[in-house]
């Protein structure tokens, strides 16, 4: 029964929807009290977290047991929903699996970094797979990547980066297999062929890179 759930969250993964950490399917624990022990038991069925959904994303905390978690950080969510997800998120950075994070909360106007995100990436992920700034329709330059995590991600495999761009001391790229580089229209990513090539050196098990703009 618990496997036929699991596939309820399969169908919903898309990470840069706006449903996403909504757990639409939690009527599941509604149907029956041998349905609601099951499902409360699967800790993979709470592993989606999402800032737009605060009350979701804390009874999944508690759910998810040990499980690896999903995060994001909705572009459009309330800076006090968001401050309440990640404050109790946090704590379980040791477990999370994949990230995802609007470019213009890593870098406002001022060069600076929404104070809520703080805490979160200066936070060790171990466990950490993928790392993905996605883009949002909204004025801004493009900058070079801060230290996140420690500079410490021995296991990230794909990272994708709208806006920004990495540098050699700030991630971990030794188990990289996808990197992806983007740039804006009217502000193109301007990096050394230099610096390219060190961070190609860097990525022995690179599969796939791709650059816009």
């Amino acid at each position: 029964m618990a496997l036929i759930f699991l596939q309820l969250v399969d169908g919903q993964d898309d990470p840069l929807s706006s449903r996403f950490g909504s757990v639409p399917w939690a009527y599941v624990a509604h149907v029956c009290y041998r349905w609601r022990v099951i499902a409360l038991a699967c800790a993979g069925l709470w592993t989606q977290i999402g800032t737009m959904y605060p009350a979701a994303a804390l009874a999944c905390l508690e759910r998810s047991v040990d499980a690896p978690l999903s995060l994001v950080v909705h572009a459009v969510a309330d800076a006090d929903n968001s401050t309440q997800v990640i404050n109790r998120v946090r704590p379980h950075m040791h477990r999370m699996r994949h990230l995802y994070i609007p470019w213009m909360h890593i870098h406002d106007d001022d060069g600076n970094m929404a104070p809520f995100l703080t805490s979160l990436l200066e936070a060790p992920a171990p466990q950490l797979e993928t790392f993905h700034v996605f883009h949002v329709r909204a004025d801004g330059q493009c900058f070079t990547l801060p230290t996140v995590f420690g500079g410490n991600t021995p296991r990230l495999r794909i990272l994708k980066m709208s806006y920004c761009s990495p540098r050699i001391d700030r991630i971990t790229f030794g188990n990289l297999r996808h990197l992806y580089i983007r740039g804006r229209k009217r502000d193109p990513i301007s990096l050394e062929v230099s610096q390219l090539l060190e961070i190609l050196e860097a990525c022995p098990k690179l599969e796939v890179l791709v650059t816009v703009k």
